[in-house]
């Protein structure tokens, strides 16, 4: 489960893309076994998941004010 705490703090308007979202797939991808394709839809996977968590996070924050 991703959280964002900071979400609900004023102020705080995004989040920071770590290699947490990519590195997997990249190393995945350069050793071989994960063509270009499929290690881009899993990065691309994982970065909307952190988008749908911030999201979520800031949606409830609003919707609690």
């Amino acid at each position: 489960m991703i959280r964002f705490s900071a979400a609900p703090v004023s102020g705080y308007i995004g989040f920071a893309v770590g290699r947490t979202i990519w590195e997997d797939a990249l190393r995945e991808h350069v050793a071989g076994p994960l063509g270009a394709t499929a290690a881009s839809r899993r990065i691309a996977h994982q970065y909307r998941r952190m988008i749908n968590a911030y999201a979520a996070a800031a949606d409830a924050t609003a919707a609690a004010a």
